[in-house]
């Protein structure tokens, strides 16, 4: 789906609040995450009505041997409660299990046949209107396969040494890696389920995808413990066809085959990385839907600068500049720029600063947001703290400039 002009702004610039708590660990194979999450939002008079997660609580067992055998398991679990003054709560458990068989045909391909069963349990309370019942529940399987393989060759970096010596490279690895998989999910009724998130509603999905993934990978000289083969850039082409429901493009229309899907990652060196990525509408005379790049460049202090350019045919054309700057060894300011091409107006701008110590973090955040262009929102100040501690968890919300 395709937000116009005026929900992407509200979108960004969402009236909300939202307090985050979390901490995890992981264990060779395993993952443990648990997080709260308390929105305030801004546009109404009482959060009565407005939905909190208290908590959320994740475990994952990653893809591994069942008892030694040709077998791979994988589970997805985790446990929500939903909960508001007023309007439906719930709790949600949901456990999805899956068993998959890695092999080798001719010793060439790959061939991974996969299958899973997923089950959701709701247990609904303080629905005044009697829509939901008690309990509910969900279960719903999902089938597919992947077939690939990968086709490579080395070069001697002397056969290119200007880029070679920029990049301190003794041996190059081009690798092409066609991929072909079939995906089945059938069609189940969920009206009965309440909606907190898109974990309430899988859709039901029958279609072959196929693609291809290029990489380059560079050796040094010599390798260490810091040292080894990098990637240097990635390039992924790829498209579906559905066998069941067609895919609906921006103009509503229904179609047997996707958008040609393509994102390419190139990193210059330490300092210097871009990522493209769009989608080509072969209905449209292999016109581009989406078209997005953004270019990082960084010191050795980790200073950082990012522009990025978006556009999404009809609803979506900004540029938008990220920048931290690193003044006393432990204080960054930061700032953001976004700006609406297809209006011609300023969409938002946001200052602030975060002090960096050994085992936390804490910084505050402001944000000016401009009026939307077709006035359905009006301008907007806000400002805000958040706090993390290392392997801990954190308060607020660490922005998007802090990180890349």
């Amino acid at each position: 789906m395709v937000l116009s002009l005026s929900e992407r702004i509200l979108s960004r610039s969402s009236r909300q609040l939202r307090s985050v708590l979390f901490g995890g660990k992981n264990w060779n194979g395993f993952s443990f995450l648990s997080q709260g999450a308390v929105y305030d939002d801004l546009s109404q008079e009482s959060n009565d009505e407005t939905l909190q997660e208290l908590p959320q609580i994740s475990f994952y067992a990653h893809p591994q041997s069942l008892f030694k055998t040709p077998f791979f398991y994988e589970i997805a679990s985790s446990y929500s409660h939903f909960w508001r003054e007023s309007g439906v709560r719930a709790h949600r458990g949901d456990l999805f299990p899956s068993l998959s068989v890695p092999m080798r045909l001719f010793n060439v391909l790959k061939f991974e046949p996969a299958l899973g069963l997923r089950g959701t349990l709701y247990r609904n309370d303080n629905d005044r209107t009697g829509t939901f019942d008690g309990w509910e529940s969900r279960e719903i399987f999902q089938a597919g396969a992947q077939m690939s393989t990968e086709f490579y060759r080395v070069y001697d970096a002397k056969n290119f040494s200007k880029i070679s010596n920029l990049y301190n490279v003794a041996k190059w690895m081009h690798t092409i890696e066609p991929v072909v998989s079939y995906l089945y999910i059938p069609r189940v009724d969920q009206s009965d389920l309440p909606i907190f998130d898109g974990e309430d509603r899988i859709p039901y999905t029958n279609q072959i995808t196929y693609g291809i993934t290029q990489r380059l990978v560079g050796k040094p000289p010599k390798e260490g413990v810091s040292a080894g083969p990098s990637e240097y850039a990635k390039l992924m082409i790829f498209q579906s066809y559905s066998l069941g429901d067609p895919f609906t493009d921006s103009g509503g229309k229904k179609r047997s085959f996707s958008n040609i899907r393509g994102e390419l990652w190139w990193r210059f060196g330490p300092y210097l990385s871009a990522h493209w990525d769009g989608e080509l509408n072969p209905y449209r005379g292999w016109s581009l839907d989406i078209f997005n790049f953004a270019i990082v460049a960084k010191d050795r202090r980790n200073d950082a600068v990012q522009v990025q350019y978006r556009d999404t045919r009809g609803a979506i054309r900004e540029v938008n500049i990220n920048a931290r700057v690193k003044t006393i060894p432990p204080l960054y300011l930061f700032g953001a720029y976004y700006h609406n091409l297809l209006e011609g107006t300023r969409v938002q701008s946001v200052f602030g600063a975060e002090y960096q110590a050994q085992c936390w973090s804490a910084g505050f955040v402001f944000e000016d947001i401009n009026e939307s262009p077709d006035g359905t929102q009006r301008k907007e100040r806000k400002f805000h703290f958040y706090f993390s501690l290392l392997n801990l968890g954190s308060v607020g919300h660490k922005p998007y400039y802090m990180v890349f």
